[in-house]
């Protein structure tokens, strides 16, 4: 009767350990595979205090807000810009795509990093293409180019730009209705912040002119 005691408790456990090990196995598989979760799926921060970890919820809680579901993340904070390659922020380290480094957490640079997640698991080639067409920038990925002519960096500025919570200031900026219409464009939705747009007052974009506008240069940094 004790062995059949002993060997009942020894059954039990290795039930609950291989349990527990296809647990992992799957919640491994599922952080591994490029689809994008919902706004219900979590998130890990590691390294924030309670502000920063606040920042980074909003953050992750506006591009849910605009339909834009990212993949599951690890996000790191940390205190030199060493961890992010003297950057303020780095997405992919040591390529792996579900990974954010966060070296300055200021919101437009975590809004910065998380567009770089978001681009890299839902955007699409042509999406890619037709942005470098009309911003007139010729490479999209170059490690050997610089951020401003990168169009990755250009696009991961515009998307955290396009969910920045703060109204435009300056609507009559020919400039603010060309990020707006960019921002549709790569995400195939329009920005939160025309609500504060007064398109009565909309200038013509220099696209529709002919005509290409620098985007100001991302502070960021991507490994794939």
């Amino acid at each position: 009767m004790k062995a059949l005691t002993t060997l009942s408790v020894l059954s039990i456990t290795i039930t609950v350990t291989v349990l527990a090990m296809t647990q992992q196995s799957s919640a491994a598989e599922r952080l591994n595979t490029a689809a994008p979760y919902t706004a219900l799926d979590a998130h890990w921060i590691f390294g924030a205090d309670a502000d920063q970890e606040a920042d980074i919820n909003a953050a992750i809680g506006a591009f849910n807000q605009a339909g834009l579901l990212l993949p599951q993340l690890r996000i790191y904070v940390h205190g030199s810009n060493g961890e992010c390659d003297e950057n303020l922020g780095l997405y992919g380290g040591g390529g792996d795509t579900h990974r954010i480094d966060i070296c300055m957490a200021h919101p437009s640079v975590i809004r910065h990093e998380l567009a770089h997640a978001w681009e890299h698991h839902n955007m699409t080639d042509a999406t890619r293409r037709a942005f470098l067409l009309r911003t007139g920038l010729e490479v999209w990925n170059d490690q050997e180019s610089s951020a401003p002519v990168r169009g990755m960096e250009q696009a991961a500025y515009l998307i955290a730009w396009g969910l920045d919570s703060r109204p435009i200031q300056r609507l009559l900026h020919s400039s603010n209705a060309e990020d707006l219409d960019l921002y549709e464009l790569l995400t195939g939705s329009q920005s939160p912040r025309i609500a504060h747009w007064d398109s009565e007052s909309r200038l013509v974009s220099p696209a529709s002119r002919g005509e290409t506008s620098p985007v100001p240069t991302a502070p960021s940094g991507v490994r794939r």
